[in-house]
């Protein structure tokens, strides 16, 4: 697959994008809503040095790969000019090192739509790829931060890491699937 591309840039749906994180994420997820207003179904910080929104990686309903984190002009999405994981902020105290994907919808009674569960495969597929990372492993994270450790898997979801619904039952409970799908490349 090479390079993961995202078929959305922010600079198309985002005509606001802050190299210096001035951007504000105001509003939860509509489908209804403006492209410009497009943004996960939870508030992010704002004003922070990292540019913006708190994901690398957005995929809306019909399985649109928007790019969420700025990472540059390279054309590379969510990492830099050398190829590295720009950092985000999708999961507080987790995020040096981990890459973030935002499904823009609430799943805690039905799953995100086929178009939607196939570009995440598909992204996920290329991303591990392109970090050598295998998708069935568990691994030990340590914040180079401050220094706490945590095991997760390393496809998983918010509440593996933090006290939450995210990504919400039934996506939470489609995870061990999508690992397979990937680990497979079915």
């Amino acid at each position: 697959m090479g390079a993961v591309r995202a078929s959305r840039p922010k600079a198309r749906w985002n005509s606001r994008t802050s190299r210096a994180g001035e951007e504000l994420i105001r509003r939860p997820y509509r489908p209804a809503a403006p492209r410009r207003r497009l943004c996960p179904s939870h508030p992010v910080l704002t004003r922070a040095a990292w540019g913006g929104i708190g994901y690398h990686f957005l995929i809306d309903e019909r399985g649109r790969i928007y790019e969420g984190r700025y990472s540059g002009d390279d054309g590379l999405p969510a990492h830099d000019a050398h190829g590295r994981l720009v950092t985000a902020f999708h999961v507080g105290g987790f995020n040096s090192g981990k890459l973030g994907i935002a499904l823009l919808g609430t799943f805690t009674e039905q799953g995100p739509r086929e178009a939607a569960r196939a570009s995440l495969a598909r992204l996920v597929k290329a991303l591990v790829r392109q970090h050598g990372v295998d998708p069935q492993a568990l691994v030990t994270y340590t914040n180079p931060v401050n220094g706490t450790q945590k095991e997760v898997a390393e496809i998983s979801g918010h509440r593996n890491r933090m006290a939450t619904e995210c990504p919400g039952e039934v996506m939470y409970q489609e995870l061990e699937r999508l690992r397979t799908a990937v680990a497979t490349g079915r």
